[in-house]
């Protein structure tokens, strides 16, 4: 898995992760969870405490620090959500004539139904719920992280 993770990331993504790695390893080879999450906004990431915590037990399955090869293969499931979520957007943006971020519950219904995916209505429903920005408007950058697991 490990091999795989670090194919999909160019040399420049890893040498980067590994910069701001030895930063909070203090000349370790492993980061605590308290570490985690200052490395990676130190990559421009902002993760929540929970998602920390879920992130921490996924990686290192109940051990109390993050090798450098744990930290990049989480990393790099972290970078391919990134690029999902931005994916996602992009899609909803070309109906968003104005580049607002927004687009109406009824544009939003519309786009859905032209996919070849059916969703229900209930399911429809759901992503507006995500995405509701108010005023009958999606905001699509939002729902598209939801989505995209980012």
């Amino acid at each position: 898995r490990n091999a795989l993770q670090m194919d999909s990331l160019s040399q420049e993504q890893v040498s980067e992760f590994k910069e701001a790695f030895n930063m909070f390893a203090d000349g370790g080879d492993a980061i605590t969870k308290e570490t985690l999450q200052t490395c990676m906004k130190q990559l421009g990431f902002r993760p929540s405490s929970e998602d920390i915590t879920e992130m921490f037990e996924d990686a290192c399955e109940g051990g109390r620090k993050i090798s450098f090869s744990e930290f990049v293969s989480m990393m790099g499931e972290k970078m391919h959500s990134v690029d999902e979520a931005k994916t996602i957007a992009n899609a909803f943006e070309s109906f968003d004539a104005n580049v607002t971020g927004y687009i109406t519950h009824d544009e939003f219904r519309k786009i859905l139904s032209m996919g070849k995916s059916k969703f229900s209505d209930k399911e429809i429903r759901d992503f507006i719920k995500m995405g509701d920005a108010g005023e009958g408007k999606i905001d699509y950058v939002t729902l598209s992280r939801e989505i995209g697991g980012a």
